[in-house]
């Protein structure tokens, strides 16, 4: 790690160079994306932690890093070496970073970062804390920018145009939702910063991040006009004209700063606090009213229409079929030669490109023998990685990008002999994933309200997993989309009709295994009684759910008939899609319990 220890050294020269005491990095991009393209992994690069979520504060002779308990073990395998503390974010005895901060820093002391990669809730709540010390912050503060010698730059790859066979609803249909919206809140201009936002309103896409076919941009809409603000080399003359007629007016990418100086006393601004970074926030005309709401896009985006669900129901069937022959294969190869992880990883990715509507996987795929799949977020690494045996689990959590849709499915396999432990956690795995994607639940649940019907299965076991139970997915977009999660934090956000939502409850033991299974879901209406709407999920990630591992005595029998089912589906689903050898293993593998 001498590498990392001598790129702070270098920082800690720049910060004294602007008297700086504190500066702050995260791997984040001016539209506060959860993925970034390499120009804006910052922390990754002055810290050597690769996660795609987590913190570092330097201060002159201390560093310490926040990852969350997806990340645990990850970091501190790639933190050993450096002087960087981990910070176990999420722990009773861990403290938030601006908290601290505020203990570390004295009197009159200054922090450091860049404003355009922070969001203007995170810093309000820094200078919240700091206030009472006299503490100063500067915004204005790219210090990685003077070090990184060879930072990648902004990048400038072309959108396309997602078509309305695939999108199911037009752009000005779209506009025209948002703008009613906007006209009930009495907001003139709403301003959109996030990507896979302006993504969806304006029905184009890119591929600017890896595995998000976003472009880097700004959306500005106004009651009577709409601005897209973008870099000129990443678009056509024919998308120009195709916007062009739909009312959409093209700037370039950093004219967003001039108009929004410019904003005259009347108009009313809305931008959510939270994915809007402070370059944006300080640009904003003094004469104009803000609101800080929440984008009503996201709601609209989240809820799938019946085009969307159409397309993503044909992606998961063609996306399973790409499972079921990665699993063939790596079934009858295991005890010929040597696959590590990383081959592994590959020939998933062969199996899904060969569907002419794949685009690219919608994540870095975690392939994760044994022990390495303890570390949630897992990524193999060619000096590192492990060679599968004819043993214990392997892991796979995979998806693809499709024209019609985004897939993201887990399945962990056994290679061979198991131990019984190996066998109960799995066991329970399946019990806790059935026992929420079975559950009817009355509308108005959120999935902080939910997130407990599979969580109660492992906690009655003595176990827990340090995440999530699941998350939104895209269309075309983002693997983790908003506004919907199922998790133990707080979430007033209703399941809605239409909603795409992932199950993947999990047993991750260190320097032992790592077991989820992970299926998709949309949420659906049931049965109405009275005045009382019912809702289910919907299952339609379609691949068997191994049984050869089960404690078969520890399900009871609706958990039985649950997985027959599923397994049932699994099969009209994809048979007409294999070849007869192919079918036949279908048949074997989803056979009832």
């Amino acid at each position: 790690m001498g590498i990392i220890n001598d790129r702070i050294k270098k920082l800690r020269k720049e910060m004294k160079k602007h008297d700086i005491d504190c500066y702050i990095e995260h791997n984040v991009d001016p539209h506060m994306s959860e993925y970034v393209n390499e120009r804006w992994k910052t922390r990754e690069w002055i810290s050597g932690f690769t996660g795609s979520v987590g913190a570092v504060v330097i201060l002159k002779k201390k560093a310490a890093l926040w990852a969350d308990g997806r990340y645990f073990i990850q970091a501190e395998n790639e933190l050993s070496g450096s002087n960087i503390k981990l910070m176990k974010k999420g722990l009773n005895e861990t403290p938030e970073i601006k908290d601290w901060i505020y203990e570390q820093l004295e009197e009159g002391d200054l922090i450091g970062f860049n404003g355009r990669t922070f969001s203007d809730e995170y810093v309000e709540k820094l200078y919240k804390k700091v206030k009472d010390k006299n503490i100063k912050i500067i915004e204005k503060y790219d210090l990685i920018e003077h070090i990184w010698k060879d930072r990648p730059e902004i990048p400038d790859n072309k959108i396309f145009i997602h078509e309305l066979k695939y999108a199911g609803k037009k752009r000005d249909e779209k506009i025209s939702e948002i703008k009613d919206k906007m006209e009930k809140d009495n907001i003139t201009n709403l301003i959109i910063t996030q990507l896979d936002q302006i993504a969806w309103t304006l029905n184009i896409r890119g591929s600017d991040i890896k595995s998000v076919p976003v472009a880097i941009s700004y959306l500005m809409i106004g009651k009577n006009d709409v601005i897209f603000y973008i870099n000129k080399k990443k678009y056509n003359s024919k998308i120009k004209k195709i916007l062009k007629d739909d009312g959409i007016i093209i700037k370039d990418y950093d004219e967003i700063n001039d108009d929004l100086n410019n904003l005259k006393k009347e108009s009313v601004v809305s931008y959510d606090k939270n994915t809007t970074n402070r370059w944006i926030v300080n640009s904003i005309s003094k004469a104009a009213t803000i609101k800080k709401t929440r984008s009503p896009i996201l709601l609209l985006k989240s809820k799938k229409n019946n085009i969307e669900i159409e397309n993503l129901e044909k992606c998961q069937i063609r996306d399973g079929v790409a499972m079921v022959k990665f699993l063939i294969w790596l079934e009858e190869n295991i005890v010929k030669e040597d696959i590590s992880e990383i081959r592994a990883t590959k020939m998933l990715k062969k199996f899904r490109a060969e569907d002419d509507k794949f685009l690219e996987t919608s994540f870095d795929t975690i392939s994760a023998y044994k022990e390495n799949a303890a570390m949630m977020h897992y990524h193999a690494a060619k000096e590192s990685c492990s060679i599968l045996k004819p043993k214990s689990f392997y892991l796979v959590d995979s998806g693809g990008q499709y024209m019609d849709g985004t897939t993201d499915i887990t399945r962990t396999i056994p290679l061979g002999k198991l131990t019984e432990e190996e066998k109960r956690d799995y066991t329970l795995t399946l019990k806790s994933h059935i026992n929420l994607a079975s559950t009817k639940f009355l509308y108005g649940a959120t999935g902080s309200n939910l997130d407990v019907l599979a969580r109660k299965i492992m906690w009655e076991n003595g176990l827990d997993y340090k995440c999530g139970t699941g998350h939104g997915v895209g269309y075309l977009l983002s693997v983790h989309e908003g506004p919907q999660r199922i998790s133990p934090k707080p979430n007033n956000i209703k399941m809605e009709e239409g909603m795409v939502t992932t199950i993947e409850p999990g047993v991750y033991k260190k320097d032992k295994h790592g077991i989820r299974i992970e299926n998709t879901f949309i949420t659906v209406k049931d049965e109405k009684m009275g005045s009382d709407q019912f809702m289910k999920f919907q299952v339609i990630s379609y691949c068997p759910i191994d049984t050869t591992p089960l404690k078969i005595e520890m399900l009871n029998k609706e958990e039985k008939k649950w997985l027959n089912q599923y397994h049932e589906i699994v099969r009209k689903k994809l048979t007409p899609y294999l070849n007869e050898k192919e079918g036949k293993w279908l048949e074997k593998k989803s056979e009832k319990i």
